[in-house]
Order: structure tokens, then sequence, then C-alpha cells
């Protein structure tokens, strides 16, 4: 399969892959680095507690499914979510009206899970998860260039200046871990592509769309190609 995925996604996305890499044809990371990234530097976060595992966030789960939309703002806000954060997720569609099974009433759906995303913010983001799932990756290249399961690594960038959240330091790490790996199997082989957005912001997929699926096409010709 092709894995991508999208900020916090991303890392997701770089964990499976690092777990199960035989199931990997290829890993798009889009506008995410492998950096920690604390608690304290995070507007929603920072003053959250965590949750001790994920069966506390069982006992009360975030239910996303609201009978009107002020009741689902009122549900971010108790979660700690600023209002300008949440006026965000409205005008982007992320809270939604959708219609009910009888037609005759709708009701509002969050497409946001802040119970999921601060267990992953602390298990995920705020560790340093992001540099031992790329140094496996990494590893993988070192032990065996003929290992059926190395697979290309891209990374999309989005242009900082327009929000990209991505430090550039972290991505020049992420290269150099990589070609020095290449470098000491003498393999010509290069497995870290970063692509660069300059007229993105973070959502590279809404921003910059027909140049995201340009890439995205070339991604995939390429993966099938490698495979055949």
């Amino acid at each position: 399969i092709i894995i991508v995925g999208h900020s916090l996604g991303g890392r997701l996305a770089l964990a499976y892959a690092a777990k199960y890499p035989q199931y990997v044809g290829a890993l798009v990371i889009e506008d995410m680095d492998i950096i920690q990234r604390p608690k304290e530097q995070s507007v929603v976060h920072s003053h959250i507690p965590i949750p001790p595992d994920l069966d506390s966030v069982k006992s009360q789960p975030f239910h996303r499914k609201f009978a009107s939309l002020p009741k689902a703002i009122d549900a971010l806000q108790q979660k700690g979510y600023p209002q300008d954060r949440i006026d965000k997720y409205v005008k982007e569609g992320r809270i939604h009206k959708i219609s009910a099974d009888n037609d005759n009433e709708s009701s509002w759906w969050c497409d946001v899970n802040p119970d999921f995303r601060t267990l992953c913010y602390y298990h995920i983001l705020d560790s340093q998860r992001g540099v031992e799932d790329w140094k496996t990756l990494c590893d993988q290249t070192k032990r065996s260039t003929e290992s059926p399961f190395l697979f290309p690594c891209h990374v999309l960038v989005a242009n900082p200046e327009n929000g990209g959240v991505c430090f550039q330091e972290s991505i020049s790490e992420m290269e150099s871990l990589m070609n020095s790996n290449n470098n000491d199997n003498k393999s010509t082989q290069k497995r870290c592509y970063i692509h660069r957005f300059a007229t993105a912001n973070h959502s590279i997929h809404n921003s910059a769309r027909d140049e995201f699926l340009s890439t995205m096409k070339q991604i995939i010709k390429e993966a099938r190609s490698s495979s055949s």
C-alpha cells in the first residue's frame, strides 16, 4: 500500500511504516517532520492534563454527533479548544451539518476528536517517536540494500511563510540520516525525497491541489512500477 499522512497523521503513517514495512509500497508524509513537539508549544494541549491511558478516555468518550452547532462548539470549548481554532474548524467544514436517518431532523458532526488528538499528541508528537521511527526505516537500508521492505519515503513540505509547520533542521536531518545509510552501503538507490510546495499552506492537499495531485500520481506510478 501507499500510506499517506498529513500533519499528525504523517507521524502516525511513519509509525505504521516503521512497524509494518512488509505492507508498505511508499510512504508519504505531508507537512510534518520528526522533531519532538513539546505540549507547551501547543495552543490547545499546553494546559490539558494527559489522559493516563486509553481506558480512561473510553470511560468518558467525546461524542462527535451533536443536536446543534452551539452544542458542538461548547463541547470543544470544554475540552480546552480556543474560539479562533473552533471558528476555523467551522469555516473549513470540519464541524458540519449531517442529515438524520429519517430526513426530518439534522444534526452536527465534528470531524475533530479531541481525545484521540490529545492521546496522539502526548504519545506521538511530544516524544522521540518521530526520530526513533525514522531511524528504524534508515536501519532497514543499513541492514541490507536488497531488503524486500525498502520503499521510497516522500516528505511534502509547505511554505513556512504560509503556515507550513516543518522545521528545516529536522527535514535536513531526515535527508542526512537516510542518505548516510545509503552511502554506508554504497547504494545508489535513493529513498528520501523532499517535495517543496512554494504556494501551499499546512494543508497542501487543499491549498496546492493540482500540484499535490500531480505529485501523488507520480508517486503512485513509480510505486506500481517498482512492485511489478
